[in-house]
């Protein structure tokens, strides 16, 4: 699913570094206490919400944090 951020989480992650060209690797936090980790956002404002997080509307992304980075995998 994809999600449009609201505006605050907006300006938060465009100070935030990108973790790939053109999006960041984040932990939604919401509203009722869920974090959801390692969602893709594009371009600071578009969330990808994996399959199976449940219904979440703009207004329920409380924070945003970096995710940890993923271990890089040796050819």
């Amino acid at each position: 699913m994809r999600l449009a951020l609201p505006p605050a989480i907006v300006r938060k992650l465009t100070l935030l570094p990108e973790t790939g060209m053109g999006h960041q690797r984040v932990d939604l936090l919401l509203r009722d206490g869920r974090a959801i980790g390692g969602v893709a956002v594009l371009n600071a404002e578009i969330a990808t919400v994996p399959d199976g997080a449940g219904a979440i509307e703009p207004a329920d992304v409380i924070d945003v944090r970096l995710s940890a980075p993923l271990p890089r995998q040796r050819p």
